[in-house]
């Protein structure tokens, strides 16, 4: 058995969609509530999408107001659109073959491959953190994301 990026990709965006919605219908103070993770949740994609591209100097955040879910929504977009370009552009020998990147204070050598699954699952990990901040927050946050309600894979 094989889970593919499309399938992983297929549930992130469902899960993404979810708690779009969940906070254009919430006051500001639910995505202030949750910003730190918001913010390293979305620039983390651009990050290892630029790394991809061999594009530095690398974000340290966002650079958009805490808060301001809006405008976080529209750079997640751009940001989203950027890795898809990386990801279609990359052929399988490409994918596979190891890069030297920075992570963490060290250089790593990973693959084009691992640094994209790697943001779907951190972006998945970081939802269920986002949910228990704003639990925490006095906020209810949107039910039924785990991975077997999903649509993306039968």
């Amino acid at each position: 058995m094989v889970l593919t990026f499309e399938e992983l990709l297929a549930y992130v965006d469902e899960e993404r969609a979810k708690w779009d919605a969940w906070f254009r219908g919430h006051p500001r103070e639910a995505a202030t509530a949750a910003w730190p993770l918001l913010d390293h949740l979305f620039v983390t994609e651009l990050r290892h999408t630029q790394r991809i591209r061999v594009e530095y100097p690398l974000p340290e955040s966002t650079g958009v107001a805490p808060g301001d879910w809006d405008a976080l929504w529209q750079w997640s977009v751009v940001t989203r659109r950027k890795m898809l370009g990386v990801y279609r552009g990359l052929d399988e020998a490409r994918a596979a073959g190891a890069i030297l990147v920075p992570l963490m204070g060290e250089m790593c050598s990973v693959t084009p491959r691992k640094l994209l699954f790697h943001v779907l699952i951190h972006e998945t990990r970081h939802w269920a953190q986002v949910a228990s901040v704003l639990r925490a927050a006095g906020f209810e946050p949107p039910g039924r994301h785990d991975f077997v309600f999903s649509s993306a894979i039968q």
